[in-house]
């Protein structure tokens, strides 16, 4: 299913059914969605195909309730270098936020401070 994964999207979604998962891909930002438990928790994730069609997926961490918590103080956020499908799209992804009045002009710059790393290669890596 595709959604424009506004806050108020995000605050609509329904938990899934006892023992599964859905996932929501974002109508604007290719390779961003959210998934949902059946608790009604979520966990956004970026995903991009990489050499040899491999796909791999960068699970936020717990403390990320919303695409707005992205800046809040003490994430730690890993995405790509720009040359990188993954690294376009998270760039993507936080102009159009920042266009948003709900997440504020400087939504981009916040979540920059709080970017840990920008791997090179589109992979993942756990951040403690």
């Amino acid at each position: 299913m595709k959604k424009h994964l506004t806050d108020r999207t995000l605050k609509s979604l329904k938990p899934a059914p006892a023992s599964k998962r859905y996932d929501v891909w974002d109508s604007d930002v290719p390779g961003m969605a959210v998934r949902v438990s059946d608790k009604g928790s979520l966990t956004f994730m970026s995903q991009a195909a990489i050499a040899g069609g491999v796909h791999e997926a960068l699970n936020l961490h717990k403390q990320i309730a919303a695409v707005k918590d992205l800046a809040k103080d003490g994430v730690k956020f890993v995405t790509a270098q720009a040359s990188v499908p993954i690294g376009q799209y998270t760039a993507q992804l936080l102009d159009t936020a920042s266009a948003e009045p709900t997440f504020g002009a400087d939504f981009k710059s916040r979540v920059e401070r709080n970017t840990v790393s920008k791997e090179d290669n589109g992979s993942c890596r756990r951040i403690s």
